[in-house]
């Protein structure tokens, strides 16, 4: 398959906009000083779902992948450092519980974190509540490959579509049960616009002054609309998040295919690291909060423009060493430890 630029350096942005986001609660001097940008940081997750729904489409397209070949990628792309982190903060909240006083360090929240199961409560990592949402829509597009190729887009496309409408008319919410919650949740929908565009990408060929305008005011819409977060339910969020990102990520593979491929070293080099930057700035933040060294900076706005890029290059460089240092190598010692589909057992070769 050919690497889409655009798409990978959007990675990096939407995992840097997310760090941000969480950034601007966490240090003092960002507080008073926070703009809006730094607070709808948190639509970068939009901008990840409507790239996965996209992705795994693009990918799977004229291959012939099997669902248990298909989740196994996906196993070995997201498991791997996801559970390293889980078990150290696990561990780490044992020793130190005063410390890490929000993880509950009981064995039923680190199964529920590992498996990527609903909870009350937030998993171990944090920011794992959206690779919930991602395993869930692995899960569909896999049964959707299991019953046919054109499926693979029909059954999570109808399965999220019918979950959310029936989440609206009948109710949802805590009391309705953390399963019905999850499942109906409209969030999903903004996998199904991103294989919406997996479907219709090659005819992204018409006039490039197009694809800019709709960047342009896609990213303008994110950051000047609507703050759907104090909402409890997730249709402001598609509206307001979801859908500019849907035109955000459409308009970036238009220019791709229109010969504007952004090749940046840094930022594709940013879009290969985004998982680990994603997971790894939480760690971060904390550390932010609990020893406030931009308190030396003091409180002003050029305080907060200074404290704003000390944070973003230690959350870049933080998140570059770790995909280069241990993500690498550790999925690829998940890779060769875990059965291939086909692959005849160990014991059988050896013998």
């Amino acid at each position: 398959m050919n690497k889409l630029y655009n798409v990978q350096v959007l990675r990096g942005l939407a995992a840097l906009m997310v760090a941000l986001s969480h950034l601007g609660y966490a240090m003092p001097v960002l507080k008073d000083w926070r703009l809006s940008v730094l607070e709808h940081g948190a639509s970068g997750v939009d901008i990840f779902f409507v790239i996965s729904g996209f992705i795994m489409v693009y990918t799977t397209e004229g291959r012939a992948t099997g669902p248990v070949r298909f989740m196994r990628s996906r196993v070995v792309r997201i498991v791997p450092l996801y559970w390293l982190l889980t078990f150290a903060v696990f561990v780490a909240a044992l020793v130190l519980p005063r410390l890490f006083a929000q993880v509950s360090a009981d064995l039923p929240h680190l199964a529920a974190s590992l498996f990527f199961l609903p909870q009350e409560k937030s998993p171990i990592v944090y920011v794992g509540w959206t690779l919930n949402f991602e395993m869930l829509f692995y899960v569909l597009f896999a049964i959707g490959l299991s019953i046919g190729t054109a499926w693979r887009v029909l059954f999570p496309l109808l399965f999220i579509t019918v979950a959310a409408v029936l989440g609206t008319v009948l109710g949802s919410g805590p009391q309705s049960g953390i399963w019905w919650s999850f499942l109906t949740d409209p969030m999903s929908l903004e996998f199904c616009g991103g294989m919406i565009i997996g479907c219709f990408w090659q005819r992204f060929r018409r006039d490039a002054r197009l694809a800019w305008l709709a960047l342009g005011l896609g990213f303008v819409a994110l950051l000047a609309g609507p703050f759907p977060l104090n909402r409890p339910d997730h249709w402001l969020r598609v509206v307001a998040w979801g859908l500019p990102s849907f035109f955000i990520v459409a308009a970036a593979i238009a220019l791709e295919a229109h010969g504007h491929a952004w090749r940046n070293a840094f930022l594709h080099e940013l879009g290969n690291a985004s998982y680990s930057l994603y997971l790894t700035h939480v760690f971060i933040v904390r550390a932010f909060e609990k020893f406030p060294v931009t308190r030396l900076l003091g409180e002003s706005p050029a305080a907060a423009i200074v404290g704003s890029i000390v944070a973003c290059a230690v959350v870049v460089c933080v998140g570059i060493g770790v995909h280069r240092l241990v993500e690498k190598p550790l999925s690829a010692l998940f890779d060769r430890l875990l059965p291939k589909p086909g692959a005849a057992p160990r014991a059988a070769v050896a013998a």
